[in-house]
């Protein structure tokens, strides 16, 4: 398996007000069209930004509700074939899926927890 890259998604209440926080503190926002509305990005640094997602969407992804400090850590794979073999991986090491594999937002991925409760997000970068 080929992990390529990693980043951290967090919860935030309200979006704009996270995102104006954020800008005024000196951080760029980083923001594809189609993640207006329920998720913006902050740059930092030369590769892995850190995502802030609003409640609902967060909530989606996890499949139970936000409890406060919530962290879904993504992990990008290079292939189909790569996030397949991850998910027959996860369920055999005594993970569990929360989301099987999906198509979401041009993404295709899954969500899971490792054996101590923590969430991961697996995407594939449709080209």
């Amino acid at each position: 398996m080929l992990v390529t890259n990693m980043w951290f998604n967090l919860a935030v209440k309200d979006l704009k007000k996270s995102m104006a926080f954020y800008k005024a503190i000196g951080f760029e926002i980083m923001q594809r069209p189609e993640q207006v509305g329920h998720m913006f990005g902050i740059k930092v640094g030369a590769s892995s930004p850190i995502m802030f997602v609003e409640h609902p969407t967060f909530r989606s992804y996890l499949q139970q509700e936000v409890t406060g400090q919530d962290v879904l850590i993504s992990l990008s794979v290079t292939s189909e074939k790569d996030l397949d073999n991850l998910i027959i991986r996860i369920t055999e090491a005594g993970g569990t899926l929360v989301q099987p594999k999906h198509e979401r937002d041009g993404f295709l991925g899954c969500v899971f927890q490792d054996i101590d409760q923590h969430f991961f997000n697996v995407l594939v970068f449709k080209d």
